[in-house]
């Protein structure tokens, strides 16, 4: 069932500290808007206060795990599990696999436990959806 592949390179599965030529400008603005939406979203919402501990932590911390996990791992695997060819999606060519690890991602975000119950949301499926388009796309 499970295959490996003596001749792997972790540059296969986009593990390398080289970007790509062009592609730090178009991050560092999506960066930036975000920010400023998420700054935007959380002024008029009743959202829980954060100090600058627990921003840093997030920022940081998750990041990495999220990006060597969903990123790394899971796009490479499911690009071999899901074949297709690759499309333009508003300038970025994914594939069906690339299509449902964005979807995952938010669903992964978008269900929540929290006070005993389970809670879902679509506007952070959608909003993790779309970071998760952009940074990976």
């Amino acid at each position: 069932m499970i295959r490996f592949n003596l001749y792997f390179k972790a540059v296969d599965a986009e593990f390398t500290l080289k970007q790509k030529t062009g592609s730090c400008k178009p991050a560092f603005f999506a960066s930036i808007l975000f920010i400023f939406f998420e700054l935007i979203l959380s002024f008029f919402s009743d959202g829980p206060d954060y100090d600058i501990e627990k921003i840093l932590y997030q920022a940081l911390a998750l990041g990495v795990e999220e990006e060597l996990m969903f990123r790394g791992l899971l796009l490479y695997t499911f690009s071999f599990a899901i074949i297709s060819t690759r499309f333009d999606m508003l300038g970025a060519q994914i594939n069906v696999a690339g299509l449902l690890l964005f979807l995952l991602f938010g669903l992964v975000h978008g269900i929540m436990y929290n006070g005993g119950e389970w809670c879902f949301s679509l506007i952070i499926v959608l909003l993790t959806g779309c970071y998760s388009f952009i940074y990976c796309g």
